[in-house]
């Protein structure tokens, strides 16, 4: 079993954990009460739950690649690293680029992402 994948999937899971309740009151919940085009609101309302669903994938696909990993290709925890990076780097250009006041601290995502990425990398060495 590689423990670091294990880990990597444990924060996977608990992110979309966080994703599925809190996300649910805020922002999804804000978005929805929220005055604008109600197909946009919709659309985002779908990719809310199309980001749960990745989010779930992910931590599935970590587990198992630590669980077994002669059965599963040991490529897919570098996609899911890859993928969670990328997520991480959105976050924190857009906090950054949006000059909102204390923007790291205000999308925190990125906070998950990083040591997933991390972990996953780390099942490699």
């Amino acid at each position: 079993m590689n423990g670091f994948w294990l880990a990597a999937s444990a924060i996977a899971a608990v992110t979309a954990l966080i994703h599925l309740i809190a996300g649910h009151r805020a922002p999804l919940g804000v978005m929805l009460a929220a005055d604008f085009d109600e197909v946009a609101k919709r659309t985002m309302h779908v990719v809310w739950h199309l980001v749960t669903i990745d989010l779930v994938i992910s931590a599935a696909v970590l587990f198992a690649a630590a669980a077994w990993p002669a059965r599963v290709s040991t490529q897919l925890p570098g996609v899911v690293a890859v993928q969670h990076g990328l997520y991480a780097v959105a976050f924190v250009v857009i906090a950054l680029a949006s000059r909102l006041p204390r923007g790291l601290l205000k999308l925190p995502q990125w906070i998950l992402f990083v040591p997933i990425v991390g972990l996953a990398v780390a099942g490699y060495l």
